[in-house]
């Protein structure tokens, strides 16, 4: 399912040889930020791995829809996965993972 309109990036979060990861939002909708895992720019030898990784999170997401806290997927196409946005800092900056939320984490999954 394509996304409904543009994606508008704002700013690059990551990039490594499976994806690049980039905040933004839809052309029609600016206020609401989103995450989009691009896919296009990928090198060729990593480009099957980077696309079945994508495609393994998009279904994901759509099977969690209904479970709080989870990322809400808008759309995804051969371009990349695109998710609502999750406000947080990564765990090597943040300092670890709190007990209670990992149990709570394998628990969900």
């Amino acid at each position: 399912m394509p996304p409904t309109s543009e994606f508008i990036v704002v700013s690059l979060l990551k990039r490594d040889a499976f994806s690049e990861t980039q905040s933004g939002h839809l052309a029609d909708d600016p206020d609401t930020r989103l995450k989009r895992r691009r896919l296009d720019r990928l090198p060729l030898w990593s480009r099957w791995i980077g696309r079945y990784l994508a495609r393994r999170e998009a279904r994901a997401l759509e099977r969690l829809k209904d479970v709080e806290g989870v990322p809400r997927l808008i759309g995804w196409d051969k371009l990349g996965v695109i998710r609502s946005w999750v406000e947080g800092a990564p765990v090597q900056l943040a300092g670890g993972i709190d007990r209670a939320w990992a149990s709570d984490a394998h628990r969900l999954l």
